[in-house]
């Protein structure tokens, strides 16, 4: 059996950061004293670059690929499935990598990532190549699968290594991997069609996966190696963290944003379309930029203000609020008609703006908030507690991006676009009032309204 002593903050944050560390032998990961060295700069440079260039793999295929695979035989439907399939694998393998990360090593995982991330988006140059459609669809499948488990590798990996070696910086890098989360989706599509412009379509391919084989070498080089140790059983820490309500909670919250997030993807261009057929290209892409502007400049700034005052579970939920907010305005709701313009581009403009605000105040504490959920109920700050809440945290994200895109277009074919964005609208303010009554409770039921910790046992 282990204990934590109690200890006496200024809040439940503080206190989650002031407890030792119990299997780190390494004087420069404990939290209390965290620095920021060139060490730490280059090693936050280091896996924001390999965040980039994970989401920018994907995003490269959205300008070209849907054209090619069209006039090669593929239906709608199969493309689709091929752009579906990443976040369906992801979803499971990230809860693996969490499961695998404290027997194998942060670090070499990691590496596995990249390289698995490099070697198909080489590969898929040369699907062109197949003699039927059936043979193309196949392929593209089999290579997405392969591309989703080497990106879970890197994101599960990289949010573990975010959440043992940044101590009370957590929100603010996790705001710096949204940055460049951000920047993969905005470049990516550009790149990748400057790229097949000037050399077809194996370019794109051929020069982001030679990118990724740079990529490996300089982290291989460059990324410090730590030995951590851990006496808890992976998949015992699996299923302790999934039982704590808080962690569980935290993933119905991460889930349903990017949800959110995603159901625009496929949905807003074409309603846009619908209602200002008159519009190019060009300005709706200004757009979707403008969201994905508004989350990048944000997402740091409010990472930075839940690490300075710890009110990490507020932010949260006033993201949840004005998410939920965004997406009444965008339709409008049918139900807001009566006193809201309909129809306007500058309302789409100011909702899709509002939406990247949500996402900026959301993202960053996500992360903080489980992870301090986790601690509250026993468990250890070891490797393998990072490395599952890493993959839950990474897992929900997916699931959210699979189901924002499949359900959105479900329910927009049954009661139009303006009805789904006010369903989806109304569930993230409901989640909002939940999360906030759950974290009322929660601290309710602890000494001192949460401000510090009675004694905890983790049965190891």
């Amino acid at each position: 059996m282990m204990s934590i002593t109690e200890k006496k903050s200024a809040s439940l944050e503080r206190d989650f950061r002031a407890m030792p560390k119990k299997d780190c032998d390494e004087e420069d990961y404990n939290k209390d004293k965290f620095e920021w060295t060139l060490a730490k700069y280059i090693l936050l440079f280091e896996l924001s670059i390999v965040f980039f260039f994970n989401f920018a793999s994907f995003s490269i295929l959205a300008t070209f690929f849907p054209n090619e695979a069209t006039s090669i035989g593929a239906t709608r439907s199969e493309i689709g499935f091929i752009f579906g399939a990443y976040p369906l694998v992801a979803f499971p393998a990230s809860l693996i990598y969490g499961i695998l990360i404290p027997r194998f090593g942060a670090e070499k995982l990691l590496l596995v990532g990249i390289f698995t991330n490099g070697i198909t988006v080489f590969l898929f140059a040369f699907v062109n190549l197949t003699s039927s459609s059936r043979l193309f669809v196949g392929f593209c499948l089999t290579l997405r699968v392969l591309a989703a488990l080497g990106g879970a590798a890197c994101e599960t990996t990289i949010r573990a290594i975010i959440l043992t070696d940044f101590g009370s910086n957590i929100g603010f890098t996790m705001g710096i991997l949204s940055t460049a989360t951000e920047l993969a989706f905005t470049v990516g599509p550009v790149l990748g069609g400057a790229l097949y412009t000037v050399g077809g379509f194996k370019l794109p391919f051929l020069a982001v996966g030679s990118l990724f084989m740079l990529l490996l070498f300089l982290v291989c080089i460059g990324l410090p190696k730590k030995e951590w140790n851990t006496k808890q059983t992976p998949i015992r820490t699996l299923t302790k963290a999934l039982s704590i309500p808080g962690v569980a909670m935290m993933a119905l919250v991460q889930t349903i944003l990017i949800t959110d997030l995603s159901v625009l993807d496929p949905t807003l261009a074409p309603y846009i379309y619908s209602i200002h057929p008159h519009l190019s290209a060009g300005v709706v892409g200004l757009i979707f930029l403008l969201n994905g502007a508004v989350v990048a400049l944000l997402s740091p700034l409010a990472g930075w203000i839940c690490d300075k005052t710890g009110a990490n579970e507020i932010v949260l939920t006033s993201g949840l609020v004005v998410g939920g907010i965004s997406l009444l305005l965008i339709g409008p709701a049918p139900f807001l008609t009566s006193f809201l313009p309909t129809k306007k581009l500058w309302l789409i403009c100011l909702a899709v703006a509002i939406n990247g605000g949500s996402a900026a105040l959301t993202i960053p504490p996500s992360v903080t908030v489980m992870s301090m959920y986790a601690r509250g109920a026993g468990m250890p700050e070891d490797l393998a507690t990072n490395g599952v809440i890493s993959g839950i945290v990474t897992a929900s994200a997916n699931l959210g991006s699979f189901a924002g895109p499949a359900f959105g277009g479900i329910v927009i074919e049954w009661i139009g676009f303006s009805w789904c964005m006010g369903i989806f609208g109304l569930v993230s303010l409901f989640q909002a009032v939940t999360t906030g009554v759950f974290t009322y409770f929660y601290r309710a039921s602890k000494p001192n309204g949460g401000e510090n910790y009675s004694e905890v046992d983790f049965d190891e």
